[in-house]
């Protein structure tokens, strides 16, 4: 089982393990280090070398608070050791940098390979300092050289102490994931570190439905079980700098860096598909599952782990309540990949789109679909598509989605985007092609100019035509921001108008009957 980020852990995170929760530490101490080198270079009227000395302190520190990479972090540390060897010659004090220095390096670069490797380079330092001005067996350089090596080892020993130490108060002891402790902390860094780039980062809130009765039906031994075979298979479908933390009995968490919303409903779909495969579960286990998306929903922690949870409670009561569709498109609902599901309620919950909009295109879709002569399974991935067909909004700003006044070229031409992005999400979350073809077509015109492919005439899919002509009677018939709703003449006007130009005249031919005998849902 993976350990909780320790691989990927920045180098600020892994003095903080040993040191609290330190702040900026690597670079203070290189700077200090530095500073110290040249005072006493300084003091010995060596104002050149102490000036180098002082810029290897301060770049070493700087190397080993912001630099990802082992490589270029331990070319940090070296540079700190160089920083102390140049005042060697300047004086005896000098050494003393080297204990604060070995500390640190104990604590940022665990593992004995890395601690023999550090101290050798700590003596080998040590020895090409002072050989120009002392002989090479001298007794108090041979002495000077094992004290340096016998820090070194201790340092070493007391870090991995710590570490150990540290590691079980900032872990889960069942599952072995991050705890809540240790996952608020590393969203702090996360904070920070968006500040500074301007990047994004998701945090999926987590909940196993109904857990209690998986103990009190199969015994606490069997929901530890349970417990363990998720957080491995959380840790098996999430990327090796992710953190996922147990942070609850029953509620885990995940912190990815750089995900934004369409990335943290692919992630949730992908556990979720794994734990319906996972065969040696000796119970049952449903998900529900939510999130928030820095800095979108909040630049401080507590905000976040707050919307993640709020974002869970909603889904759970919306699956409580059950869906206030008519029973058709239920059933379609129904049909689709739980994340999914999830998502459409997640356009209404978040206002990018109300239910009514979709159970009157799905429901206007199925009148059409069946005056047209599609069977039942055409009629089913109709419907799924009706249902799905705005899903790609989630990718559109909430001004442009809210905007009061007519949309502009420039907000024209960011809207068309939500087509792709549409197609692209469901077809992550593994909704079916029949759906999703449905989906990619229909905003595509009869005469050829619509997007995205600019399909004309009988190239465009029956049930993408169909959805055209239902979600576009729904946008003339229900009330906007920016307009009242259309009488049903206005709307059987302007759908005789466009037939042949917009819509498919058939179809249209069709429609319009339907529309006349139920009126104009906005109008009251």
């Amino acid at each position: 089982m993976r350990a909780p980020d320790q691989a990927a852990a920045p180098p600020q995170a892994a003095a903080a393990e040993i040191f609290g929760n330190a702040r900026h530490l690597p670079a203070a101490a290189g700077a200090a280090i530095g500073l110290y080198s040249a005072a006493l270079l300084w003091g010995a009227q060596q104002g050149g070398t102490g000036m180098f000395a002082l810029a290897c302190g301060v770049a070493a520190g700087l190397a080993l608070e912001y630099e990802p990479s082992m490589l270029v972090r331990a070319a940090g540390y070296l540079l700190g050791l160089l920083s102390v060897s140049l005042a060697i010659p300047a004086g005896g004090l000098a050494a003393l940098a080297y204990g604060p220095w070995i500390i640190l390096g104990a604590a940022l670069f665990p593992g004995w390979p890395a601690a023999i490797g550090l101290g050798a380079a700590g003596v080998a330092s040590y020895v090409l300092a002072v050989v120009p001005v002392s002989s090479p067996t001298s007794v108090p350089l041979i002495a000077a050289a094992a004290a340096i090596a016998l820090l070194a080892l201790a340092a070493a020993l007391v870090a991995g102490e710590a570490r150990a130490r540290s590691i079980l108060a900032l872990t889960d002891p069942l599952t072995g994931l991050a705890n809540r402790r240790l996952l608020g902390w590393r969203l702090a860094e996360e904070l920070s570190q968006t500040k500074r780039t301007g990047g994004t980062f998701a945090l999926v809130h987590l909940d196993l439905q109904n857990f209690k009765q998986v103990n009190l039906q199969a015994g606490q031994r069997a929901g530890d079980r349970v417990l363990v075979q998720i957080a491995q298979i959380l840790q098996d479908t999430t990327r090796g700098h992710d953190v996922v933390a147990r942070i609850t009995g029953d509620q885990f968490a995940i912190l990815a860096p750089g995900l934004g919303e369409t990335d943290a409903s692919v992630v949730v779909e992908r556990i979720r598909t794994a734990i319906g495969r996972a065969a040696t579960l000796p119970a049952p286990v449903h998900l529900t599952a939510g999130w928030a998306i820095a800095p979108r929903d909040g630049t401080d922690a507590n905000a976040l782990l707050e919307t993640a949870e709020a974002s869970v409670f909603e889904q759970k009561l919306a699956r409580r309540a059950g869906p206030t569709l008519p029973m058709e498109l239920t059933e379609a609902l129904w049909g689709l990949p739980d994340g999914v599901q999830d998502l459409i309620r997640l356009l209404h919950t978040e206002g990018i789109e109300h239910e009514g909009h979709l159970s009157q295109v799905g429901q206007w879709s199925l009148d059409l679909g069946r005056l047209a002569g599609l069977d039942q399974d055409r009629q089913q991935a109709l419907a799924r598509a009706a249902l799905v067909h705005d899903i790609g909004k989630f990718a559109l700003p909430r001004s442009l989605l809210r905007k009061p006044g007519p949309l502009t070229p420039e907000d024209q031409a960011q809207m068309v985007r939500h087509v792709p992005s549409g197609v692209a999400l469901l077809r992550a979350l593994g909704v079916g092609e029949t759906v999703i073809a449905i989906v990619a077509a229909h905003h595509e015109r009869w005469d050829g100019t619509g997007y995205p492919a600019g399909l004309a005439g009988d190239r465009i899919p029956l049930e993408a035509r169909i959805l055209s002509i239902a979600d576009g009677c729904d946008a003339m018939t229900a009330r906007r921001p920016h307009r009242k709703p259309w009488t049903t003449d206005e709307a059987v006007a302007d759908l005789r108008l466009e037939g042949g130009r917009q819509f498919d005249p058939e179809l249209v031919d069709l429609i319009i009957p339907v529309l006349s005998a139920t009126g104009s849902p906005g109008v009251s």
